[in-house]
């Protein structure tokens, strides 16, 4: 029998080692037997573990699994519609000897033997009950067994035994919940004897997935509490009576803890029904390796050198003042490679970080390289500085475009924004300029026009000379025909036109052969922002390969042009060649060369008429360039308000929402730039400026009709404002018809309450979780003393559920000195730090010192020498942070809780 118990225990162990499992409850029927064997029998004799686990390592494994008993009774109490009697299981604390439990427990407990007195629960008793049974109805089996079959007790009896002061506090109460408890009537016959049963439990033994969401209460918490008592957890095991299903439940419905392995540990799923235990196939913890710290190792003269193990939850770092918790912060997010500022504005703390992580080191989950990973870093005071009403636009742009960004939409948006800001401006200037050669042009025609002399007097002079030529043709004998004549005229117009058309062509085959036109395409660029370099080399080469093959195209095209132009050249010569031959041409030249008076007022006639076909043909040419320069001009005017198309459409499209915070854009005018424009290069007190002045923006049609009335102003014959002496007109039009007065801003609203109407403290509360909410990245956050910038009633309310929430999809590692952050929001793990001193012992005397831990961790010694080991991680956190001890009753209370 003592063999096979080796054998039990050998397999116990090591098939618990295979599947990883920590804890152990091992369950007796209504005696403590098996666990007081393994206990003192094996786990307490040191020879006794050597023989059954000669490996070292494999024994020290094995003697870290928690074991605990699991004493397992039947009721008098019959419930359900085959009024099944009720399993009662009373969990203790490993602190409790097995004798203390069966000689103040076991033995104390009563049950009735027949009709008989009440007989205490001793193994003699049951014996002698299973004996009576089997002489009178003939069982078979050890009377043992038999009695252990029919012995009921009373939970009134059983909960005044525990109840008493040996076992306060040291004690658990499950009963197995075979049904769904979200599916059953509780109006049943049976109602009140199954109600006071689960009352009495501290959590249910289930794996229905009914049953544990019924029994958390999610949407009626108080009124559950009210009814029950508290909110229970649900608990589950292999329940393995052979070997073949030890720590192998059914459909793998594992029990999952995040705790201690200690009786303490498992105490934490009364307080943390929700977040402290998961039955399920796989780890509840889903987070990629990569994006978790494991550990880091402090390596400095200053530092006691240690390795310093990181939960993949929530981590938080308490101590006193200057016990260097923002030096563990700041290191940790230095080794991952963050470049912000540790301490702001004090560059001799930074240097102090650096100096400390020469020689540290960093480890992630996955064991991999690189060391340097990306993190979100909130360095002290980083928040408020983000929610200080002094901060403007420009810095909410910073805090919200990041985010935008990591929505393929809106990141495409900001990116069409960008290019067009980059080449709109481009292209108003370029527009500007054209506006400038169009004006130009028509001062130019302008003059030359003034130039030929008054349009009037020219036609009064035709008109006297036309009247001179024709008396004097009256007074000569040989003379033309009125056919002939009019032939005559006609010819020298068309020679005329023909002329001033051969020099028109010549004029445009001199411009066309320019360099400034032929080589048009050497002064393309391409600029492309953040393309790949070895992209950029592809893209490069396409853009020089497109750039020849239109360079040879344009010069291929403009010759042709150039062809054409002079092919007109030699027809027009040719005609003019053709006229000059002809017989009646040839007859008036021949009869008008004769008279000299003729041929001196046909020239004097000629001349004016020329003079008169160049007024029509610039002022044609000029009124054509007016038409052009107005509409170059207005569009001018199209092009610049299409920064507030732009900007308008990108508002409209934006509205990001996640949970009770959302994100939105609107279009302002930014007034202040626009009047410093004015201010700069417009005199305040000339009337004639008020109306610059005291615009105010309303819509953009108005805002399109001030523009382009202020521009017409400035850019008409003479300006109509009065503008400082240092300022040129073409200054001032260019600068205000290119900038952009528009911006987009954003809007940030929490519950409904915008942004700027918040207090500071909420403003960093709301901007925490935009910060981390609204980023795709489940990079770990290290974040130091966010309380600082925070007021308490968002500390408790707020991030406190915000932590609760966020651990559990990446890794927190935050420095704190608010009880409330570290028990409110169930801390995985916390950190104390000390600095040496009197009364604050650190080993080797060295300046800092950490000691991790669980929330659960409880002790006081005080013959250990250093501070940090003389007390649990409860302890110490009621000791460092005011009001700790509050946050563990209201932690510990809030489900209404008791023994």
């Amino acid at each position: 029998m003592k063999k096979k118990f080796d054998e039990f225990v050998q397999k116990l162990f090591l098939k618990a080692l295979e599947c990883n499992i920590q804890a152990i409850g091992i369950t007796d029927y209504f005696v403590i037997d098996g666990y007081k064997r393994i206990k003192e029998c094996y786990l307490e004799c040191p020879a006794k573990m050597e023989t059954l686990f000669p490996n070292e390592e494999i024994r020290k494994q094995v003697e870290k699994i928690y074991i605990f008993p699991n004493i397992e009774v039947r009721l008098n109490t019959f419930v359900g519609e085959k009024a099944n009697a009720v399993n009662y299981h009373i969990i203790f604390s490993d602190s409790l000897s097995a004798q203390i439990i069966e000689e103040n427990f076991l033995h104390r407990l009563t049950f009735q033997q027949d009709a008989g007195d009440d007989k205490p629960l001793t193994k003699y008793n049951i014996e002698e009950y299973g004996k009576s049974i089997r002489e009178n109805n003939g069982n078979k089996g050890s009377d043992f067994l038999i009695g252990l079959k029919h012995v009921t007790v009373s939970s009134e009896n059983i909960l005044e035994i525990l109840r008493s002061n040996a076992f306060g506090g040291k004690y658990f109460i499950t009963v197995p919940v075979d049904e769904d408890l979200s599916a059953i009537s509780w109006k049943g016959r049976d109602y009140s004897s199954r109600k006071n049963i689960y009352q009495q439990c501290h959590f249910y033994m289930t794996s229905n997935a009914g049953t544990a969401s019924w029994a958390l209460a999610n949407v009626e918490k108080e009124e559950r509490i009210r009814e029950f008592g508290s909110i229970k957890p649900c608990i589950w095991g292999s329940d393995a009576h052979e070997y073949k299903r030890m720590f192998k439940p059914a459909d793998n419905k594992y029990c999952w803890i995040k705790a201690e392995p200690t009786f303490d540990g498992l105490r934490q799923i009364l307080y943390e029904p929700e977040a402290r235990v998961c039955i399920q196939k796989e780890v509840p913890d889903s987070k990629k390796d990569y994006l978790v710290i494991d550990s880091v190792e402090i390596v400095h003269d200053d530092f006691f050198k240690q390795v310093i193990p990181l939960n993949s939850g929530l981590n938080t770092i308490i101590g006193g003042r200057s016990s260097g918790k923002s030096i563990l912060l700041g290191c940790i997010a230095r080794l991952c490679g963050s470049e912000k500022m540790i301490k702001e504005q004090n560059q001799e703390y930074d240097s102090y970080i650096d100096d400390i992580v020469s020689k540290s080191a960093l480890y992630w989950k996955d064991g991999l390289e690189p060391q340097k990973r990306k993190i979100d870093f909130f360095p002290q005071g980083y928040i408020i500085d983000f929610a200080s009403k002094n901060k403007g636009e420009n810095q909410r742009k910073e805090l919200i475009e990041p985010l935008l960004r990591e929505e393929q939409q809106y990141c495409d948006g900001l990116d069409v924004l960008q290019d067009f800001y980059s080449t709109h401006t481009g292209i108003l200037h370029t527009q500007y300029s054209r506006f400038c050669v169009l004006r130009q042009e028509c001062r130019e025609l302008k003059e030359k026009l003034d130039g030929y002399g008054s349009k009037a007097g020219i036609e009064s002079e035709i008109h006297k000379i036309e009247n001179q030529i024709k008396a004097l043709r009256e007074t000569m004998t040989d003379k033309l025909d009125e056919a002939q004549e009019k032939l005559f005229e006609a010819q020298k117009l068309e020679i005329a036109t023909l002329e001033y058309q051969i020099e028109k062509a010549n004029e445009d085959i001199r411009r066309l052969q320019f360099p400034s036109v032929r080589d048009v395409f050497s002064d393309v660029a391409l600029d492309i922002d953040g393309v790949s370099e070895s992209v950029m080399v592809l893209v490069d080469d396409a853009f020089k390969a497109v750039v020849d093959t239109s360079s040879k195209e344009w010069i291929l095209r403009l010759d042709g042009i150039i062809g054409e132009l002079k092919d007109k050249v030699t027809v027009a010569r040719n005609s003019i060649n053709s006229i000059k031959s002809d017989s009646n041409f040839v007859k008036a030249e021949r009869l008008f060369e004769k008279n000299k008076e003729y041929q001196d007022l046909s020239k004097s006639l000629s001349e004016e008429q020329g003079k008169m076909k160049l007024i029509i043909d610039t002022g044609q040419i000029l009124t054509d360039k007016i038409i052009q320069t107005g509409q170059c001009l207005q569009e001018l005017v199209d092009k610049h308000v299409e920064f507030y198309q732009k900007d308008k459409e990108f508002c409209d499209m934006v509205n990001m929402q996640h949970g009770d915070i959302s994100i939105t854009a609107r279009l302002t005018f930014k007034s202040e730039i626009y009047q410093g424009l004015v201010e700069s290069y417009f005199h305040g007190r000339a009337k004639n400026n008020y109306g610059i002045f005291d615009y105010h923006f309303t819509d953009l049609q108005t805002y399109k009709k001030h523009i382009k009335t202020v521009m017409n102003n400035l850019l008409c014959e003479k300006c109509q404002y009065t503008l400082k002496r240092s300022t040129t007109i073409d200054k001032v039009a260019e600068e205000l018809i290119t900038q952009n007065f528009f911006s987009i801003e954003y809007d940030i609203q929490y519950q409904g309450d915008n942004l700027n109407s918040m207090s500071e403290g909420k403003k960093s509360f709301v901007i925490l979780r935009l910060l981390l909410d609204f980023s795709k990245n489940n990079y770990p956050i290290l974040i130091d003393q966010p309380e600082d910038d925070l007021d308490n009633r968002a500390i408790y309310h707020e991030l406190v559920q915000y932590l609760r929430d966020k651990k559990g999809v990446r890794q927190i590692i935050l420095v704190t000195h608010n009880p409330n952050i570290v028990v409110g929001a169930d801390a995985e793990e916390v950190i104390v730090a000390n600095q040496n001193g009197i009364h604050n012992e650190n080993p080797e005397s060295k300046k800092f010192c950490y000691r991790t831990g669980a929330l659960e961790e409880s002790f006081n010694n005080e013959k250990q020498e250093c501070i940090l080991y003389q007390y649990g991680i409860r302890e110490h956190v009621c000791e460092i942070l005011e009001g700790g001890k509050d946050a563990f009753r209201i932690r510990e209370q809030k489900y209404n809780l008791s023994e």
